[in-house]
């Protein structure tokens, strides 16, 4: 016995039915995710824009307004760190392949390749972090040679 033209079409409907809803939720964060915007701003700060941080799942948009290319970096704190060791110009994150790092009192959650400036080009550059926040605090630099230095940096709670 032959299926039908209207239940072979039905079936196919149906498919592109189930298709169209996993297409639409793959990929897609937690409802409760936390997202913001990072910012290395021309006038050489670091501004993060977006909800506060919570605990759990975050995704942080990085984008780089700043003329010179930057490596940006989030790490979280020990609770005893006031400031992270510069050695030539850059804080240690471990070599550029590397996608954690561990150094006195600090542990890098994640870092950006060298980013250009987002505004130069048809090859703009953003990055996106996809991290799951513990409470405690966290380090936003840029590493390029002397940022921190500079003062390239902002600090970000997460609240117990």
């Amino acid at each position: 016995m032959q299926p039908s033209v209207h239940g072979g079409a039905r079936l196919a409907a149906m498919a592109l039915v189930a298709t169209a809803l996993m297409t639409s939720t793959s990929g897609c964060a937690s409802p409760g995710v936390t997202k913001a915007e990072l910012f290395v701003t021309r006038d050489q700060r670091i501004v993060v824009h977006g909800a506060s941080l919570h605990r759990g799942e975050a995704i942080l948009h990085v984008e780089n307004d700043d003329g010179a290319p930057h490596v940006v970096v989030l790490a979280r704190l020990a609770p005893d760190v006031s400031a992270l060791p510069v050695v030539d110009g850059t804080v240690p994150v471990g070599r550029p392949s590397a996608q954690s790092y561990s150094g006195a009192g600090y542990h890098v959650v994640a870092k950006s390749e060298r980013m250009a400036a987002y505004f130069n080009g048809p090859n703009r550059v953003r990055a996106e972090f996809h991290v799951y926040l513990r409470p405690g605090r966290y380090l936003v630099f840029a590493n390029a040679r002397g940022d921190y230095s500079r003062g390239l940096y902002t600090m970000l709670t997460v609240p117990a």
